[in-house]
């Protein structure tokens, strides 16, 4: 498939060295420009780091990870001022301490759901590297959509669930910003309206109407898929599941 005239430019943006804030809703072909990058890069005889910041995510690229083991953040139980020297001097943190000095493009996947709170702890570990450079002189690709799923609030670890751009740290490291905003994934210009409407928040009465023409019957079957938003949920369903099924429970 042939790149378009905003995804050159962002492949144009990073092959030039600048680190890239790359935006776009659902199906406008972040991930196969973000794979594009990639191959462009590592014929450069760049180091590319693939990550993001979920597990899913990761699947859709080889040999991804999540973004909070490729930095050794892991949960984010350490405060910005001290995770830099835990993992400077631990040394469970071998392997992630030479990933941070052996990588040139460090590439973020859904970054809707990067906190301000872990992206300044990122910037003083990838510092490992150079420490006199925002996220050690690591050139960054960050992708994703804003209006998609924002970062998780951790009260146990003071995490407020900030996004990323609200630090003062994002405007002076992602300067470059490109929103990708054809959509590639379907053609039906109707649900590609609606689509939009809704992730905004801004729905009209004629994409209501369309969404309720979409409307069916369906069987009863106790047996079907459940669908949760919060894997807090997922666990009380499947306990309950395990208690009221028959048989004496062991734990």
């Amino acid at each position: 498939m042939a790149l378009n005239s905003e995804q050159l430019a962002a492949v144009d943006c990073i092959s030039s060295g600048h680190n890239l804030l790359l935006l776009g809703a659902a199906g406008t072909g972040k991930t196969f420009l973000i794979k594009h990058i990639c191959k462009t890069l590592k014929s450069q005889n760049k180091v590319v780091a693939v990550t993001a910041t979920t597990g899913i995510a990761c699947c859709l690229y080889d040999s991804a990870q999540t973004i909070h083991r490729w930095s050794g953040i892991g949960d984010g139980r350490f405060h910005c001022k001290e995770i830099r020297q835990v993992i400077k001097n631990n040394v469970k943190f071998a392997d992630v301490r030479k990933k941070i000095k052996n990588t040139d493009v460090l590439i973020i996947d859904e970054c809707s759901m990067l906190s301000k709170n872990f992206f300044e702890c990122l910037n003083e570990v990838c510092k490992l590297k150079d420490e006199n450079q925002h996220f050690g002189g690591i050139q960054l690709l960050l992708s994703g959509d804003f209006r998609q799923l924002p970062p998780v609030p951790n009260p146990l670890y003071g995490e407020q669930g900030e996004f990323c751009f609200e630090s003062n740290l994002f405007s002076k490291v992602l300067p470059h910003r490109i929103t990708l905003t054809t959509v590639l994934r379907q053609s039906d210009t109707e649900l590609i309206h609606a689509i939009h409407e809704v992730s905004i928040g801004n729905v009209s009465a004629e994409t209501a109407l369309f969404i309720e023409s979409l409307q069916r019957p369906l069987e009863k079957d106790d047996n079907c898929i459940k669908l949760f938003s919060r894997n807090e949920q997922v666990d009380d369903y499947n306990r309950q599941c395990i208690v009221d099924f028959p048989g004496e429970l062991y734990e």
